[in-house]
């Protein structure tokens, strides 16, 4: 049998992977790298002191080795496992089941939920906790967003403590401001956070960037706003087609009185007249390019032909 590095690109049916992951208190494995990227960042944010967390992609355990050899290194040291599962019990059947009885011989806390919009209560009764935590640990998970994930790994920590369950999740509306893992509720609150009192710069963004956290390239863009003396006032957004979201858009934007406006969402913004450009504000692309990091940097030509044609050649020609 081929065994893989951590590193594979691909796993194929007759191939296992090692992961190699060092034990941790809390293990969470999902079949989305958004939200294991969501859960990256939320635990990088929890205080000093809390239970160590590990995360891994449930398609990195496809063979039945990598699920034993996960939990032969890790799992056997874990006191909670968080599963989330794709399309039912099914895609994960053996994993289930091995995990099952590791949560009868280690004792180790067991929690199965639905990777979908829906909570399946037959398939979380397969884990040892209670339905009612399952299903509030789903809520924070299909809710997404910073907030959301701080409170799943809020409810993880009290499950193995017994300490005080966290708030319920809550909705992230369909706009609003952000900064650095938060959501401001307003702008003063915004301030207080990146400080500074020169021009306001808005940078509008797509909320599925904030509910993934793939907010990385915001954060980085606003902290050099900042660090340029300039006030950056992120806000992300469902998209600028829909009213909801461009109402807030634009009353956030006028109550800052942002001169300028970055935004990946060129591709969206539905051509002249729209949330961004009110008042003949100065509106400019910001890429957030496919391309790998290396390649961007090793390339002579610029941008590559996807980021062109999304982000150049369609805006332009519908007049965006």
């Amino acid at each position: 049998m081929h065994l893989l590095t951590a590193e594979a690109q691909r796993i194929d049916a007759d191939e296992a992977v090692d992961l190699d992951l060092a034990p941790a208190p809390i293990v969470i494995l999902s079949a989305a790298d958004g939200e294991i990227t969501a859960f990256a960042q939320a635990a990088a944010r929890r205080p000093e002191g809390a239970p160590a967390v590990r995360l891994a992609n449930l398609m990195s355990l496809a063979h039945p080795m990598s699920v034993d050899l996960l939990a032969e290194k890790t799992l056997v040291h874990a006191k909670l496992v968080a599963v989330r599962i794709l399309g039912g019990e099914g895609y994960f059947a053996y994993g289930v089941e091995r995990l099952r009885k590791l949560a009868a011989d280690t004792g180790t806390k067991l929690m199965i939920v639905a990777g979908e919009p829906d909570f399946d209560p037959e398939l979380a009764a397969r884990g040892t906790v209670s339905l009612d935590d399952a299903r509030a640990f789903h809520e924070a998970c299909r809710n997404g967003g910073p907030v959301n994930r701080a409170q799943a790994l809020a409810l993880l920590h009290a499950l193995l403590d017994g300490g005080e369950r966290p708030p319920p999740a809550t909705i992230v509306p369909a706009a609003g401001l952000y900064a650095k893992g938060k959501t401001p509720k307003d702008l003063a609150e915004l301030a207080a956070i990146y400080g500074g009192m020169g021009p306001a710069v808005g940078l509008v963004f797509y909320r599925a960037h904030l509910l993934d956290g793939l907010t990385g390239g915001i954060d980085a863009l606003a902290d050099g706003l900042a660090e340029a003396g300039l006030r950056p006032v992120p806000i992300f957004a469902t998209g600028l087609k829909d009213p909801v979201a461009s109402a807030v858009v634009r009353a956030l934007l006028r109550e800052a009185d942002a001169g300028v406006v970055l935004t990946p969402m060129g591709f969206s913004a539905g051509g002249e007249g729209n949330a961004l450009d009110e008042g003949g504000r100065v509106v400019l692309e910001a890429v957030q390019s496919l391309a790998a990091r290396e390649d961007w940097e090793a390339a002579t030509s610029g941008l590559g032909v996807r980021d062109l044609a999304m982000h150049v050649v369609t805006p332009v020609e519908l007049g965006r």
